[in-house]
């Protein structure tokens, strides 16, 4: 696995601005499939997954360099780690559906959102992410990729969930996801050569 995730996100932490936007491009895309997956239709009409992935980057970017001071640490370990805000904040927000208060991070921050309490630099690079993201090279391979396919590269590549589980909640063999997101992956990276898939773990 490329060490330059890890190296980009410490020169990030230690205030170095072009790092920063190195390492915020380049995760945003799939922050933003994994936003649309998770959230759905339904929930995708009440809440912008480009919305909730700015929120996401604005919890995990005051966090990174307790991720970076890490003995291991790598594109997988800050995958994970987004992964998991993202994860907890669409669960706050289905949360917020089905009983109509919001959660609980949503109450003690007064319904502020957290992007708003970032540097205005901070803020303007995730934003400028965003809108890139829409017309990019990364979204576009993902895109393309058949809906069974985003789902195992969000499940298995970005959240690390175990085989064993994506293979109960798409109906499949454990050996068949094996092999279907190594397929996938190997789509991604022949559309993408030296993007962060190379940096994806293949097991």
């Amino acid at each position: 696995m490329s060490d330059d995730t890890s190296t980009h996100v410490r020169r990030a932490v230690g205030g170095d601005r072009e790092s920063l936007e190195w390492v915020v491009a380049r995760v945003t895309p799939l922050l933003l499939a994994q936003a649309r997956h998770r959230l759905g239709a339904r929930l995708a009409v009440h809440h912008a997954p480009d919305d909730l992935v700015q929120e996401v980057w604005a919890i995990a970017l005051p966090k990174l360099g307790d991720l970076a001071n890490r003995e291991v640490f790598g594109t997988q370990e800050l995958l994970a780690f987004l992964g998991r805000i993202l994860l907890f904040r669409v669960n706050n927000l289905v949360s917020k559906h089905i009983t109509g208060k919001p959660g609980r991070e949503a109450a003690a921050s007064g319904g502020t959102s957290p992007v708003g309490r970032l540097p205005a630099e901070q803020s303007g690079v995730i934003t400028r992410a965003v809108l890139a993201e829409r017309t990019g090279a990364v979204h576009d391979a993902l895109e393309q990729l058949p809906e069974r396919d985003r789902a195992l590269i969000v499940m298995r590549g970005l959240e690390r969930h175990a085989v064993k589980e994506i293979a109960v909640v798409l109906g499949m063999t454990e050996n068949a996801v094996s092999v279907a997101y190594r397929r996938a992956l190997d789509k991604l990276r022949s559309a993408l050569p030296g993007s962060v898939f190379d940096e994806f773990a293949e097991d």
